[in-house]
């Protein structure tokens, strides 16, 4: 299957989040499924206050300033692969 992002603002915990879902039973991750394939439970001391380690939201990489690399490389490969990667970072934020 292809793959493909969805660009969105990072909650910093889950319930911030848009893909949580709540009831009285508990809460789930509307994008994150169990062993059985159910809405994976989450606990609400890390509803309120954080986000499991197997939060399927990740964070956009950093940008590079300059490739530091060995010296299997010249300058010019260095900066056009730093371009290359702040361009596709740019190109994912909507920045282009």
């Amino acid at each position: 299957m292809t793959k493909g992002i969805i660009v969105l603002d990072m909650p910093e915990r889950c319930k911030d989040c848009d893909f949580i879902r709540e009831s009285f039973h508990g809460a789930c991750c509307e994008r994150k499924s169990d062993e059985e394939g159910l809405c994976k439970k989450i606990p609400i001391e890390i509803i309120r206050h954080g986000k499991p380690y197997w939060c399927p939201i990740k964070k956009i990489p950093e940008r590079l300033e300059e490739l530091k690399c060995p010296h299997s490389m010249s300058d010019y490969q260095r900066k056009g692969f730093s371009r290359g990667w702040n361009d596709c970072l740019s190109e994912i934020e909507g920045k282009m």
